[in-house]
């Protein structure tokens, strides 16, 4: 009679040779299996892919109704949209064109002010330190 370790060491190295040598049909069971698993992923993520597409078409489309709805709505409502007329003033329905008339709206400088002006800020250039 064999001891107890060794006869459980014996088993298992017995099942491990049999895992190994066992049948090739074993490794292609494997095989398949893993291939249907890819498979059947594949398959789940294109389907997926098919109801996102699906989702974002319906969902543009109901865009789309509910932009139709309110334009049918407001038409006939009669608010359509509308560009308001120019309000013009009297006087500038006959604007003369002489640059008296022009230079009247505009503010001026007084010529002296404004060379005066101008020395001032040539001096300041020229005064670097």
């Amino acid at each position: 009679m064999i001891p107890q370790p060794r006869r459980s060491l014996t088993a298992v190295l017995a099942l491990a040779c049999g895992i190994v040598l066992g049948p090739p049909s074993l490794a292609q069971s494997l095989n398949q299996l893993t291939a249907q698993q890819n498979d059947l992923w594949a398959q789940q993520q294109a389907a997926d892919q098919r109801a996102i597409a699906q989702r974002n078409e319906l969902e543009a489309l109901d865009a789309k109704l509910q932009t139709e709805t309110r334009l049918r709505q407001m038409q006939s409502q009669g608010l359509g949209l509308r560009i308001p007329d120019p309000v013009y003033s009297p006087r500038s329905t006959a604007l003369p064109m002489d640059a008296a008339t022009l230079a009247a709206d505009y503010p001026s400088i007084p010529d002296r002010a404004l060379a005066a002006s101008r020395a001032r800020v040539l001096s300041a250039s020229r005064n670097r330190r």
